[in-house]
């Protein structure tokens, strides 16, 4: 018999991910980011460490699709190929909050 999984799809504010995990913490839960601040997260991690706009926009693109297709690891894998000398702040990249 498969188990239930609870999904909620959210916006990232950690106040409700606190909730959430609070409410069912105990069950099968999975949160899922919503495409559109997922992108808007992107992006601005990318403002912030890559040289300027236009560099940072082709990146998005090759990144997007798999971002949109839920490939992790192959999204972790284009992070990782950033070629040093295009980024302005290195340490920038994989901080959030």
């Amino acid at each position: 018999m498969l188990e239930k999984q609870l999904v909620f799809l959210v916006d990232g504010a950690r106040d409700l991910n606190n909730m959430i995990y609070n409410m069912f913490g105990k069950l099968n839960i999975k949160i899922i980011l919503d495409w559109y601040h997922l992108e808007k997260k992107c992006l601005e991690q990318l403002s912030m460490a890559r040289k300027g706009s236009k560099i940072r926009n082709e990146f998005m693109d090759k990144l997007r699709p798999a971002l949109w297709f839920g490939k992790v690891d192959e999204a972790i894998n284009l992070l990782q190929t950033l070629q040093p000398e295009k980024v302005s702040r290195s340490k920038t990249l994989g901080k959030t909050g």
